[in-house]
C-alpha cells in the first residue's frame, strides 16, 4: 500500500519493500513523491485505471506481476491508499495463488483515515458514533445502491471511496 500519497503516512514494511523491488507495478493514484523512494534501478510499469478513460484490464495487471514474478525479479504492486480496502488486492493474491507464487502483503494507510486525521476528526468517537463504514460509490454495474438509511442515521459514519463520478447521485440518496 503507498498510502494516500504523501511519503510520510508509507509504511516501514511498504518503504523496505520499495526499496529492494527490481519491478514496479503502480496505478495512478500513487504520487510521484512515492514513486521516487522506490529502487532508481527499478523497471516502472504504469498500470493505471482512469474512470471512463484508458485502462489496464485487471487480467493484464495480474499477468504482469505473475510473469514478472515468475522471471525470478522481486515485484511490487504498489497501489494508493489500502489495496485491501476496493482495490482489487484479492484478484490478484489469486493469480499469484494460482500460480503457486510466494508474496507478502504490505498494507497502507486508507485515505479514510488519512481524510479524517487531517480534519483532526476521528473515524469512531466513543458516545457519538457506533459505526464507520467504509463504501465504494460505483460497483460494475455503475453507481453503487447502499443502504442509505443507515449511513444517514445520526451515530453513523461513512467514507466513500471512489466516488467523484457518482457524487451528485451520491447527494441525492
Amino acid at each position: 500500500g503507498a498510502g494516500p500519497g504523501d511519503p510520510d503516512l508509507l509504511t516501514v514494511g511498504a518503504l523496505r519493500v520499495m526499496h529492494s523491488a527490481d519491478v514496479v507495478v503502480y496505478d495512478r493514484l500513487v504520487s510521484d513523491e512515492v514513486l521516487s523512494l522506490c529502487r532508481r534501478e527499478a523497471t516502472f510499469i504504469y498500470v493505471g485505471k482512469i474512470p471512463g478513460g484508458t485502462s489496464t484490464r485487471q487480467e493484464e495487471i495480474n499477468k504482469i506481476i505473475v510473469e514478472h514474478a515468475l522471471a525470478g525479479q522481486t515485484v511490487v504492486r504498489l497501489k494508493s491508499g489500502d489495496p485491501l480496502v476496493f482495490g482489487r488486492a484479492e484478484e490478484e493474491f489469486t493469480a499469484l495463488d494460482q500460480m503457486d507464487v510466494s508474496y507478502t502483503i504490505h498494507p497502507g494507510i486508507t485515505s479514510a483515515t488519512a481524510a479524517a486525521a487531517s480534519l483532526r476528526h476521528s473515524l469512531a468517537v466513543r458516545g457519538e458514533n457506533t459505526a464507520a463504514t467504509l463504501a465504494t460509490g460505483h460497483d460494475e454495474n455503475g453507481f453503487a445502491e447502499l443502504d442509505w438509511a443507515a449511513l444517514a442515521k445520526k451515530n453513523a459514519r461513512a467514507s466513500i471511496y471512489m466516488g467523484l463520478r457518482a457524487a451528485r447521485f451520491i447527494q441525492g440518496r
